[in-house]
């Protein structure tokens, strides 16, 4: 008979080492295995915990390969297990940041604050993507009052031709 707890813990430890390495897929791959195992268990906290930081580690692997799809959805699995995880907060967050889900990542980022301040200061990580939400907001707002005058001037241009056709 197999341990597979032990199987879990090794295969995880494997997808840690080729995540240092800068093997992603390869750690992907171990922490998939890791899954696999764990999910032959009865869930308790110790599974749960486990099974959190092998999807939250597999969603840092696919925002390194920038397959945020992925990456939000093994956030989302990890927070199903630990919905408090700040490291699968953060990395979901991070995921809807970069492939433009603006809306998301701030109610991530609320969310990641609201349990970080639980523990009191917030990490750099957590200071930067904050930071990065603000200037993205700031930064949509001015493109749509800059769109927003563009068609005003359009519609005042059409307004004003319409009105110089009528008075010939």
């Amino acid at each position: 008979m197999t341990n597979i707890t032990g199987d879990a813990a090794t295969f995880r430890e494997q997808g840690n080492q080729a995540f240092k390495q800068g093997h992603y897929q390869e750690a992907i791959d171990r922490y998939t295995d890791a899954i696999h195992a764990l999910n032959n268990e009865q869930l308790n906290d110790s599974i749960k915990n486990d099974l959190t930081k092998c999807y939250s580690n597999r969603a840092q692997c696919n925002i390194n390969l920038e397959q945020y799809d992925d990456a939000i959805e093994d956030a989302t699995k990890a927070l199903e297990y630990t919905p408090t995880d700040q490291k699968s907060l953060y990395r979901r967050a991070n995921a809807f940041e970069r492939s433009g889900k603006l809306n998301q990542a701030i109610s991530d980022a609320q969310r990641l604050m609201a349990v970080s301040s639980k523990g009191g200061s917030i990490d750099e990580q957590t200071y930067n993507l904050l930071r990065r939400l603000r200037e993205t907001a700031q930064s949509k707002v001015s493109q749509q009052t800059q769109l927003n005058s563009k068609v005003q001037q359009m519609f005042e241009t059409v307004i004003s031709k319409s009105n110089q056709q009528e008075t010939v």
